[in-house]
C-alpha cells in the first residue's frame, strides 16, 4: 500500500481515476454526445463552401495558368522565337495528300 493511504479504498485494489473535467470549450468536450454530428456537418459545410467559392471565382486551385497569344507583347514573342519579332499568325489547312501507287 502507498504511505499516504486513508483507509478508503475498496477491496478491488485499485483506486478510482477521476474523469478529467474540461472547460465547455475544451475540444474533446465539444465532440460528444449530440454536437458531434452538428460540428462535422459545420466544417464540411465550410470546407465545400469554401471550395465552391474558389472554383466559381478561379481562384486557389481552379485558376487558369493558360495564356493566349495576344496576352504575350513584343518582347516574349522576341524571348520565345529567338529574337524575331516579325512573327505573323496564318490559318493552314488542313489536307491530306494520298500517295496511289
Amino acid at each position: 500500500m502507498n504511505d499516504t493511504d486513508t483507509g478508503t479504498h475498496t477491496d478491488t485494489g485499485m483506486d478510482a481515476v477521476p474523469a478529467p473535467h474540461w472547460p465547455w470549450w475544451h475540444w474533446r468536450r465539444l465532440t460528444r454526445g449530440r454536437l458531434r454530428p452538428a460540428l462535422a456537418a459545420a466544417v464540411a459545410g465550410a470546407v465545400l463552401g469554401g471550395a465552391g467559392v474558389a472554383w466559381q471565382t478561379g481562384t486557389g486551385p481552379f485558376t487558369d495558368d493558360r495564356a493566349c497569344w495576344g496576352a504575350l507583347g513584343k518582347d516574349d514573342v522576341a524571348a520565345l522565337f529567338g529574337g524575331k519579332t516579325d512573327i505573323r499568325a496564318s490559318e493552314v489547312e488542313l489536307g491530306s495528300d494520298r500517295i496511289e501507287s
